[in-house]
């Protein structure tokens, strides 16, 4: 993906694979899971009591990383 965003002039940041806390975190309210096996695929958060799909809340928290990452000003000049 890094090569096609560059192709493209896109930005593409990289959370690094050990950014593994975003499938047992609640994107509400960041309240995290203490254990959830990989066969869970969807859990109820015991604060806010919302239901989430593990990959969608997971895809949620990475995208606010990297706005959050953009936010501080590590984009990249495309001419």
């Amino acid at each position: 993906m890094k090569y096609k965003a560059e192709r493209d002039c896109k930005t593409y940041l990289d959370t690094g694979r050990l950014f593994a806390p975003s499938s047992k975190s609640c994107h509400v309210g960041l309240n995290q899971v203490g254990s959830l096996p990989l066969e869970v695929r969807s859990w109820t958060c015991s604060n806010c009591k919302i239901k989430h799909d593990r990959n969608v809340n997971s895809a949620i928290i990475i995208g606010d990383e990297g706005l959050g990452l953009l936010a501080l000003g590590t984009s990249t000049y495309c001419p």
